[in-house]
């Protein structure tokens, strides 16, 4: 999968914004902190995935309010559902009805937060952008929504904002319109599992058991993510592999503890009997890491920290000296009384092994080398340097 993070990709964003580049030095990455100068003169900085991914463009914080202001403004001026004084918007009960019945959902009422946490109800037409509206939305549950987020976006119930969020994502990905039907989070569940959907990434139609689900209690259904589990692990191994060539050890250690991880959750889901801890942090890694000196806890040699699949052998799916994380009790979770750090060769031989077996074997298998085959076939015994070379 080709890197999206290119000095060219840059270049177009900050070209489209009208803004100005500031010098960079080195490689570029996710992280990187680019620094620019907004169209209006003011100097912003922002990483590089947050510029590429669209969030909010190469403009400053300042331009960012008044560009989403005037979109607001203008896309609901179009629709007749606002009055406009001086450009601002005013937030009353008549706005308060008419966003509530956009998106067929029942206004009941207009609440005031209170310091305390409390709400009081507004009687009066008189209403602010920080009130909370109780609605009855389309699929029969009632929720608060704040004013301003209801005006702005959908005025539904979160199972439902939610629902539509994932099938506008979809039609994004398709070049299509945000669908105008939105569905109960309990009337899109039966329809995925009966007829399955589209991943959002693959464009795939695929049954429902390919996808990761949540029960919602409070809907009583799942959850249904829109992404397929082939595509989440393949966009995990690109953000995993584009830490492994640009990141630090820091970014190289994240990556594996999130491959660790989601090794210990889908362990704890199968076996809810025998659940695995799993208490090891970035930092403790490092601090292990330096404390083997950067060598393999059982071979002694060293281990590569910025390797990733195009290093890697033919023959093999990954960089043999690459670093991984083991387990030296294998029944255990991840734990710091409890884990090592191994070459990833090391660990794929160890398996389930004690490290006092894992030992005894390799020292069997010196022996039958250095007894039988040679004698046979007149090999020599590679060199310990020439093995973790």
């Amino acid at each position: 999968m080709a890197s999206i993070y290119t000095r060219d990709n840059l270049l177009k964003t900050i070209n489209a914004d009208k803004a100005t580049l500031s010098p960079i030095e080195g490689t570029l990455a996710a992280r990187t902190d680019i620094n620019y100068v907004c169209v209006c003169g003011k100097p912003h900085h922002k990483s590089l995935s947050n510029l590429l991914n669209g969030k909010g463009g190469a403009i400053c914080p300042d331009c960012a309010i008044k560009r989403g202001v005037e979109r607001r403004l203008k896309t609901l001026k179009d629709e007749g559902i606002t009055t406009v004084n001086k450009g601002a918007t005013e937030f009353n009960r008549e706005l308060a009805e008419k966003t509530a019945s956009r998106d067929g959902s029942t206004l009941l009422g207009i609440y005031s937060p209170n310091k305390d946490g409390s709400q009081t109800e507004i009687k009066g037409s008189k209403a602010s952008r920080d009130c909370f509206l109780r609605i009855k939305c389309n699929c029969g549950k009632v929720d608060f929504i704040n004013f301003r987020q209801g005006y702005e976006g959908l005025c539904l119930c979160a199972g439902c904002r939610k629902g539509h969020r994932s099938d506008a994502l979809r039609s994004y990905h398709r070049g299509e319109p945000p669908p105008k039907v939105v569905e109960s989070p309990s009337v899109r569940s039966a329809r995925i599992e009966r007829e399955g959907q589209e991943c959002i990434d693959c464009g795939k139609n695929k049954k429902a058991s390919d996808f990761s689900s949540e029960f919602n209690s409070i809907e009583n259904c799942k959850v249904y993510d829109g992404r397929c589990f082939e595509c989440s692990r393949k966009l995990r191994t690109s953000k995993r592999e584009e830490s492994l060539r640009n990141g630090s050890l820091e970014d190289f250690m994240k990556a594996e503890l999130e491959v660790a991880n989601d090794r210990t959750k889908k362990y704890n889901r199968k076996h809810p009997n025998n659940i695995r801890e799993f208490t090891i942090t970035v930092a403790f890694l490092v601090e292990l890491f330096a404390k083997q000196d950067g060598k393999c806890a059982l071979t002694g040699c060293p281990m590569k920290t910025n390797s990733h699949r195009d290093d890697c052998p033919d023959d093999m799916r990954c960089n043999p000296d690459k670093m991984s994380i083991d387990r030296i009790d294998s029944k255990r979770g991840y734990t710091k009384d409890n884990v090592q750090l191994l070459t990833w060769i090391t660990n794929s031989e160890k398996m389930n092994m004690t490290n006092e077996q894992f030992l005894q074997r390799s020292i069997d298998r010196y022996k039958f080398f250095s007894t039988q085959l040679i004698q046979e076939t007149n090999l020599q015994v590679p060199r310990t340097t020439q093995l973790c070379s």
